[in-house]
């Protein structure tokens, strides 16, 4: 009986332990998921803002109404080539992308020369 009573014992201590490294784990959790949250939250206002300084700049600097079915004309090794603006915007962040995407629009007119040498 006294065995039975140790055993019982152990098994109530055992599981104590069991629930507050259970609780602890919740706790540590939930403050993880928060950080997470709150950097997610700041990344989206810096989205945010980002977005709008590009739109004033395309206010200030280029055409609001531009769209992938725009055709251009490309001064491309003195030959002019007429090229859909969305093929030449493919590839985000790169150079092609930042000359033709609109932003700019306002300061050039025209056939567009490219020398990238």
């Amino acid at each position: 009986k006294r065995d039975r009573m140790s055993m019982m014992e152990k098994v109530r201590e055992t599981d104590q332990r069991v629930e507050s490294a259970r609780e602890k784990d919740a706790e540590e959790y939930q403050n993880y998921k928060k950080r997470l949250d709150d950097a997610e939250s700041s990344l989206e206002k810096r989205h945010a803002l980002l977005g709008s300084k590009k739109e004033a700049i395309a206010k200030k600097h280029g055409n609001e109404d531009v769209s992938g079915d725009d055709m251009l004309e490309i001064n491309a090794g003195g030959k002019i080539v007429a090229v859909r603006r969305d093929k030449l915007c493919q590839v985000k962040g790169s150079r092609l992308e930042a000359l033709f995407c609109g932003r700019w629009e306002g300061s050039c007119r025209g056939t567009a020369r490219v020398d990238f040498s």
